[in-house]
């Protein structure tokens, strides 16, 4: 994987292809880029380039004095943009979907954003008696990974929160993965609750005129449609998609079906 360096620190990357037309790909909380790799080849074409960078403190990606995951993880994303071409798409999963969404924030050079259950709980009614509930679930397994890395034993809050997003029982995880996990154990406590509670500035909705997808399946938590649909009224040209068989991890798992839906929600909009 390339190594760039740049004025904030250094980016890793995955890159397929050559052209004007650039497609970036935002990765998931926990899962970096590396996934990627059959969603990427199923978008390439004659003309296009697509990089899926590793966010901030993935692979070798380090924002020099980065103090806030998120903005760090933006300061990646927005690079990645300007890294060669015309931007065309860009895709952004899970907590890859809020850097993406941010990223698009005042710009009028992208073609189509499209968001894979993206993590927005400043997309949330507080009015809403269910988008309260469901997002205090969220909130109670992310603080109950605090209080697990706190005393020292992270599994069982970690292994809930896993199995809640991904459809895989903890103990069906090869054992490397569940030992990277716990080993980022820390960082993932702070992520997970630095995404939460992301606070979007005043004003927010109106400046992503980008017209968006917002994809989700119907395997997932009950939050990631609340998600999307909430998105999809608040954003001034988003519309929600449920994709049927598919749950979080679909970016991964079902590249042929994501990537279908990618390209459709491109064809329509440009």
């Amino acid at each position: 994987m390339p190594l760039h360096e740049t004025d904030f620190g250094t980016v890793e990357t995955l890159e397929w292809g050559d052209g004007e037309d650039l497609v970036v790909l935002l990765h998931a909380l926990a899962a970096g880029p590396w996934g990627f790799g059959p969603l990427a080849e199923r978008l390439l074409r004659p003309g296009r380039r697509i990089v899926a960078p590793a966010l901030h403190g993935y692979g070798g990606t380090r924002v020099a004095g980065a103090d806030h995951p998120v903005q760090a993880h933006l300061a990646v994303a927005r690079w990645a943009l300007r890294s060669g071409g015309r931007p065309v798409l860009l895709f952004g999963h899970s907590m890859g979907g809020l850097t993406a969404l941010l990223a698009a924030a005042g710009r009028d050079d992208l073609a189509a954003l499209v968001l894979f259950e993206p993590i927005v709980h400043a997309s949330l009614d507080r009015d809403d008696p269910e988008d309260r509930a469901l997002g205090a679930l969220e909130r109670g397994m992310i603080r109950r990974i605090r209080e697990g890395v706190d005393r020292g034993d992270p599994e069982p809050a970690l292994a809930a929160f896993i199995e809640a997003w991904n459809e895989a029982r903890w103990g069906a995880l090869p054992p490397k993965l569940r030992e990277r996990l716990l080993a980022d154990a820390e960082r993932l406590a702070v992520e997970t609750a630095t995404v939460a509670d992301y606070t979007l500035p005043a004003g927010f909705w109106p400046t992503v005129t980008t017209p968006t997808t917002v994809l989700y399946g119907d395997r997932s938590m009950a939050l990631a449609a609340r998600f999307a649909q909430r998105l999809a009224q608040r954003l001034p040209t988003a519309r929600a998609c449920c994709l049927p068989g598919l749950g979080h991890m679909a970016p991964a798992l079902a590249a042929d079906a994501v990537a279908t839906a990618v390209e459709e929600a491109l064809a329509a909009r440009t």
